[in-house]
């Protein structure tokens, strides 16, 4: 499926925060046979979270992911944005009350916060679109949601990057996984001409429509040294290795030193 991220926060334009999430997202949703076709960082203001959804909803990709803009305060509003960008209310939804009551209890009992009382800013977090999921926050406060509209699956995840991947692991890498992986190999090459390299590069690329294949130069001057990168997607592991070692070999034997 194709797969757009959208980081949401001030504090990453600003080069405060470096946005690992959309690092660490990525990676691992191509892992399991995913296509990340965009990633943007925004801030957190109403109109340009709307743009994004709006604009990655009609691109068209099938999952989208947000990290970022889930807590208390004033300018958490992604999941408002994503609500309004489909023009559906938000409104408390039960479960994700529990869940905020249930967090603050524990904090409370750990000693990090001074009451369990659910002010409003703190149930602000469990205001949700009509028919969304809240997915559980072991980590945080702040619940995650799940939301299915217009055939776009929705992903809304905190920016707190211990917590992201905690949701991320248990709710929702099971649910997207499936038995496709997508595996990237390096290799090193004989050739120190990179565009003589890529004609061969161009050759197998264009027999083999589903294979990834890209010169990666990693020196310059006399101690120049190109690697190949080759990425393949197959049913389990051992199918992607094997597409990957074939091209390897192919391009081993049209390769021409020197090159």
């Amino acid at each position: 499926m194709k797969v757009g991220i959208i980081s949401v926060g001030r504090e990453i334009l600003r080069g405060r925060v470096l946005d690992t999430n959309s690092n660490y997202l990525a990676r691992t949703l191509t892992s399991i046979g995913h296509i990340v076709v965009r990633i943007s960082q925004v801030d957190d203001v109403q109109e340009s979270i709307i743009w994004e959804i709006n604009f990655m909803a009609s691109y068209p990709v099938e999952i989208i992911i947000t990290t970022g803009g889930l807590g208390p305060t004033g300018d958490d509003i992604t999941i408002k944005s994503i609500a309004d960008a489909f023009d559906v209310p938000c409104r408390v939804n039960r479960k994700a009350l529990e869940i905020v009551k249930e967090r603050y209890n524990f904090f409370y009992r750990e000693g990090a916060v001074d009451s369990p009382v659910i002010t409003s800013n703190r149930k602000k977090m469990a205001c949700f679109p009509e028919g969304a999921t809240p997915l559980y926050n072991p980590v945080g406060a702040a619940p995650a949601m799940k939301w299915e509209i217009n055939d776009i699956k929705i992903y809304a995840l905190p920016g707190v990057p211990s917590e992201m991947k905690e949701i991320f692991q248990k709710e929702i890498s099971p649910e997207l996984g499936g038995s496709l992986r997508y595996i990237e190999r390096f290799f090193e090459t004989p050739c120190k001409d990179e565009s003589k390299l890529s004609e061969y590069l161009r050759i197998i690329a264009e027999k083999n429509p589903g294979i990834y294949i890209k010169s990666v130069p990693e020196k310059f001057g006399r101690d120049v040294s190109i690697k190949v990168v080759i990425g393949a997607t197959g049913e389990g592991k051992r199918e992607a290795e094997k597409s990957i070692n074939e091209i390897y070999s192919l391009l081993k034997e049209k390769i021409e030193e020197p090159c």
